[in-house]
């Protein structure tokens, strides 16, 4: 669980009773000294093992990795994190990882200073969390929604949701080849802050400056607006979706 204090960004991690729904503090946090952490900060591997995160401003050297013990509570470890190749240090960022449904995860990049976001993919070694990656700033999908303010990977994998200054834009996630573009932006022109799926590959996206949620049906065939979308709520701040 990530929080805040007013002051301190942490990770905290807690038991859940699943009799009751209460919380049991596991006294594992981590604190990050007043640096702003930009959007949901971490993701937990398919494997239930590691998790991985942005905890400050995405520099590339604040790229971390934890380790899952048998009780739930995290323990920092020291990972290799490879750039992509042609990627400039310092300069260049890793921001918003995201975990699909084999062990890979997906990185937005900025190869430099003043770049366009890009879609990387990397491998984890489960027997040590490090990561590894075969991206390559020249041949990563380009981003086209502006600053990224939130990714989610579909139930499937399969799928990554990029959310951005500029809306939403999907891209097809393998996690052995490069991302390759799915669609054109979707929402086109609206800030959206957070994105997430539920498992009926439905995509749920807030922005905060319009007060909007937007609900998108994707499928093979395509992206379609749900009718009831958007829906206007006072102030959205987060979103988290409850699967049936």
């Amino acid at each position: 669980m990530y929080g805040n204090d007013g002051v301190n960004d942490a990770l905290a991690s807690y038991s859940v009773n699943q009799s009751t729904g209460l919380l049991q503090d596991l006294n594992s946090r981590y604190g990050f000294n007043s640096f702003y952490v930009d959007g949901p900060p971490y993701t937990v591997l398919a494997s239930n093992q590691y998790v991985y995160g942005a905890f400050t401003d995405g520099d590339y050297d604040n790229l971390d990795g934890y380790l899952r013990q048998s009780d739930g509570a995290l323990l920092a470890i020291n990972i290799t994190r490879p750039a992509p190749a042609v990627f400039v240090a310092p300069g260049g960022m890793l921001n918003f990882a995201a975990a699909d449904a084999s062990n890979h995860l997906s990185l937005i990049v900025n190869c430099a200073t003043g770049g366009t976001d890009q879609v990387a993919t990397y491998g984890v070694d489960v027997e040590t969390g490090n990561l590894w990656t075969n991206s390559s700033c020249t041949t990563m999908p380009s981003s086209a929604v502006g600053n990224t303010q939130s990714t989610a990977m579909a139930y499937s994998g399969k799928i990554l949701a990029v959310g951005g200054t500029k809306g939403v834009q999907l891209f097809n996630f393998s996690g052995t080849t490069e991302a390759t573009t799915r669609t054109s932006p979707l929402l086109a022109g609206v800030n959206i802050n957070r994105v997430i799926w539920d498992p009926s590959n439905h995509l749920y996206a807030i922005s905060q400056a319009s007060n909007k949620l937007y609900v998108l049906n994707v499928t093979s065939s395509g992206v379609t607006e749900a009718p009831e979308s958007p829906l206007t709520i006072a102030s959205p701040r987060e979103i988290i979706v409850q699967p049936k």
